[in-house]
């Protein structure tokens, strides 16, 4: 009968060790866990769970600690998995019925088990897969060697390994974000202090690019990646990881397009059988707009995966299909094929639904819908969580006026008393059934047009402007008017507040001139990163409530700005195309590109935003006008040709 010892090495583990308690329980006939100096509840909760618990002084080496653990262990099988480590519950009862079933082959020492590695941090997402040793016979010829990476070893001759056949997957949380940097500054450390004491050994490299990768040093990542992969060095059931990372930091490192390519083909060529390469090269085709190809390039790797099914394998694409449907959806919507775009942005939220690319993506075709039928959408994809509701609300405030959008601010602010609200228009709550908001903002909006009327008259006076405001105003207002005029002494109690209100807020400078000043003041504000997002639909609010013409804003910003003006237009426009109100972006880009034709990032911008529009020929009209074409223009060009020769 097996008897399977779990073993693991601790310090500090409180957080982690309850699942790998909770799981080795049900599996395993004891528990054998070595605390290296824990100073938290570890030993405690180790205790309460029934394992047995050794004390081991840390010497700087993870095969000494682990070595100790094994000669306590006295079960026939050994599950050596770390603290952040835990068989799946759906998985860990085949684990002991394939070893009942492999105890009598004498001729394998030990496992590669499926071991996936996930972000805690982000509901679980799924990072990569591997195969790692994590099961083996006990065996006092059977140890640990290297004091950091360690691996096991057979004395006298090689360790006969396999992989697992049965079903049974281990989870990893070590690479959750929380925990990740310290880790790797520890790992890097040692390396660094084994390198100095023994010199440098190539097995070294896979461990030195996996650190600078995840410290964020992606140069030194590639280089190392590179002399990893040179030295013919192989870290076992991970061979295609380097490859991997070394993709990633050549392109992460900012190296040229065509190196990143050929690094791809490199590990094409080596593993001509793993789709997650071949979709490499179909994300790099799309960034060089060559929209043909990458389609074809990430067909080509859901074909190869979907005939993989059923296998277990290495290598993180199983965890990026998710962008292979969103980058599908783009090529898709540059194609006009609406359908197929909505088809693959749900597809890509259905494996992962807390990605805001592809949600904003979806959202852009949801809105012309009908709004029941976007929420009716939306609902298949997320809960009625706190989690679902809040990402959803954080990630499309750019469309802070949609009915969908405060359709879902309101259900927030209902189900768990969260308000995220943004006070745009009274449409936007007459959208959501909030007809007493919405007749509020109504007679708030009425409120401030009439107070404008009064202080654009008290300030630029003329007869003909205060006759017309005798049959426009209430007689409320007319009184206010007249008091700010001199020509009326008293006033009733509801006008004398509106009067002080306006004096408060206005005093008695030019109403336009305090409306002008504090739209600036917005407009500067939007300059400091910390405060743009805020002020993003602060500036909204404001444009709307006061009903700014294009050309009101471009004289504001031009009389504040001067010849720094080009910019807060453009973010201007940005801000208009980002909240769904695509004409009046291109009206006030317009405006100003009929007094700026000379500025070549103001031609960049409005030919973008004719692009978008789809408007390629009046987009091209304004390129071609241009003094100079930028190296942004002549990849618009290039864009419209690639959508061109796609449809």
């Amino acid at each position: 009968m097996v008897k399977l010892s779990a073993c693991v090495i601790v310090k500090n583990e409180e957080k982690n060790l309850p699942l790998w308690l909770e799981c080795m329980q049900n599996i395993a006939f004891e528990m054998i866990v070595v605390d290296t100096g824990s100073t938290d509840q570890t030993k405690d909760l180790a205790r309460a769970a029934g394992a047995t618990v050794y004390d081991f002084a840390w010497q700087d080496d993870f095969s000494a600690a682990k070595n100790f653990a094994l000669e306590k262990a006295t079960g026939n099988w050994i599950a050596f998995l770390d603290a952040d480590e835990y068989f799946t519950a759906e998985t860990a009862d085949n684990l002991l019925p394939y070893l009942e079933k492999m105890d009598k082959n004498k001729e394998v020492d030990a496992f590669f088990c499926h071991l996936v590695n996930i972000d805690a941090d982000d509901h679980n997402r799924f990072i990569d897969a591997v195969q790692s040793l994590r099961v083996f016979r006990r065996d006092e010829k059977l140890r640990f060697i290297g004091p950091i990476h360690e691996f096991l070893a057979r004395a006298g001759g090689p360790l006969r390994i396999m992989s697992m056949e049965a079903d049974v997957e281990i989870y990893h949380t070590g690479y959750s974000q929380t925990i990740l940097k310290a880790k790797l500054e520890r790992n890097l450390h040692f390396l660094q202090k084994i390198m100095a004491e023994h010199g440098e050994k190539p097995w070294y490299y896979g461990y030195l690019a996996d650190c600078y990768f995840g410290l964020k040093d992606y140069e030194k990542a590639r280089v190392f990646a590179r002399r990893s992969i040179d030295s013919k060095v192989k870290a076992m059931g991970q061979e295609s990881a380097i490859y991997r990372t070394l993709i990633d930091a050549t392109a992460l490192a900012g190296r040229p397009l065509d190196e990143v390519s050929q690094v791809i083909q490199l590990a094409i060529d080596k593993f001509p059988q793993m789709p997650e390469f071949v979709w490499s090269k179909g994300e790099l085709l799309f960034l060089e707009k060559d929209y043909a190809a990458a389609e074809k390039c990430l067909q080509k790797a859901l074909e190869m995966q979907e005939n993989s099914q059923g296998k277990q394998s290495s290598g993180t694409f199983s965890g990026r299909i998710n962008f292979v449907y969103c980058t599908l959806g783009k090529i898709a919507f540059l194609k006009n094929d609406m359908s197929q775009a909505l088809t693959y942005y749900v597809e890509s939220l259905k494996l992962y639904r807390y990605s805001e690319i592809a949600l904003q993506s979806l959202y852009c075709l949801l809105r012309r819908l009908d709004p029941a039928d976007g929420i009716s959408l939306l609902r298949v994809l997320y809960a009625d969580t706190k989690v679902d509701l809040q990402f959803m609300v954080r990630s499309l405030k750019a469309y802070a006026t949609d009915k969908i959008y405060l359709y879902y601010v309101q259900r927030l602010k209902n189900k768990y008393g969260i308000d995220e609200s943004i006070d745009l228009s009274a449409e936007g709550f007459f959208a959501v059934g909030q007809y007493e908001q919405a007749a509020e903002h109504s007679i708030a909006v009425v409120k401030d047009a009439y107070e404008f009327m009064i202080m654009e008259i008290v300030e630029k006076y003329d007869e003909q402007r205060y006759q017309t405001s005798q049959i426009l105003l209430p007689k409320v207002y007319r009184n206010v008017l007249d008091k700010f005029l001199g020509r009326l002494t008293k006033l009733s109690a509801a006008e004398q507040q509106i009067y002080t209100a306006m004096q408060h807020s206005f005093g008695k400078k030019n109403g336009k001139d305090n409306a002008k000043a504090q739209f600036i003041d917005l407009i500067k504000n939007l300059e400091e990163p910390a405060l743009a997002s805020s002020m993003e639909t602060e500036i909204m609010s404001y444009i709307l409530r006061h009903n700014l013409s294009a050309k009101e804003i471009y004289d504001w910003i031009d009389e504040a700005f001067a010849e720094h003006k080009v910019k807060p237009l453009i973010d201007l426009a940005v801000l208009f195309y980002k909240s769904g109100k695509m004409e009046e972006a291109l009206r006030l880009l317009c405006h100003s590109y009929g007094q700026n034709r000379e500025n070549l990032d103001l031609s960049y911008a409005f030919a973008f935003l004719l692009h978008v529009y789809g408007d390629d020929e009046g987009a091209r009209k304004v390129i071609q006008k241009a003094p100079v074409q930028t190296t942004e223009m002549s990849d618009l060009l290039e864009e419209m040709d690639a959508v061109k020769n796609l449809q």
